[in-house]
């Protein structure tokens, strides 16, 4: 039997250390929408002849509780929305002036991830963004939304870039996502696939 190991937070972290995220919410202010099917808590569906680890993922309202076997839960925040007929979702650290105090806060910046959600019945379908896509298209200047400076790569030494960061406001997002978020290409091809806990 194929044992694989899947710890929730890391799935939702993203895949392989390879990260796209915005230091601004992807979102406009005034335009999330709320998704009271999601409510409840999830588990990591298991594939035929697979073992995943533990935890439970659970929403309430615009909170995200992501709980593992080992180490204390995580406290996020997700905003729903929507851009070219595709539910997305913005999520985030809560208040970090309640977790680290506001003198520690001026020192933290957080960041926002964009995930696509599908909820189907008892299935909630998560797909994240295509961080080789993104990549590829900031570094041929065929994305025009405004990020960090990339390291350069030189010919004689592979640089491995793990990491795209934009610093797009939400509607120079809103502008990219409503031309965007319902091409495949643009998000990983196997979702992140959840289960209604029992």
């Amino acid at each position: 039997m194929r044992t694989h190991v899947w710890a929730v937070a890391s799935a939702l972290c993203f895949f392989l250390g390879c990260f796209v995220c915005s230091l601004e919410p992807h979102y406009r202010k005034g335009k999330t929408v709320k998704l009271p099917g999601v409510d409840g808590s999830w588990k990591v569906c298991p594939e035929e002849g697979e073992q995943v680890e533990q935890g439970l993922v659970t929403f309430r309202g615009e909170e995200l509780v992501i709980e593992e076997e080992e180490g204390p839960p995580s406290h996020l925040e997700i905003h729903f929305f929507k851009e070219d007929g595709v539910l997305l979702g913005d999520v985030t650290v809560s208040d970090l002036s309640e977790t680290l105090g506001e003198i520690s806060e001026i020192f933290v910046k957080s960041v926002h991830y964009l995930i696509r959600v599908e909820l189907e019945d008892d299935k909630l379908r998560i797909f994240l963004p295509n961080w080789e896509w993104y990549l590829d298209a900031v570094e041929k200047e065929k994305c025009d939304l405004p990020h960090l400076p990339l390291p350069l790569r030189k010919k004689e030494k592979w640089i491995d870039i793990r990491e795209v960061t934009f610093i797009a406001t939400g509607h120079q997002w809103h502008d990219f996502l409503r031309k965007n978020a319902s091409r495949q290409e643009i998000w990983e091809e196997e979702p992140l696939l959840l289960c209604r806990a029992s």
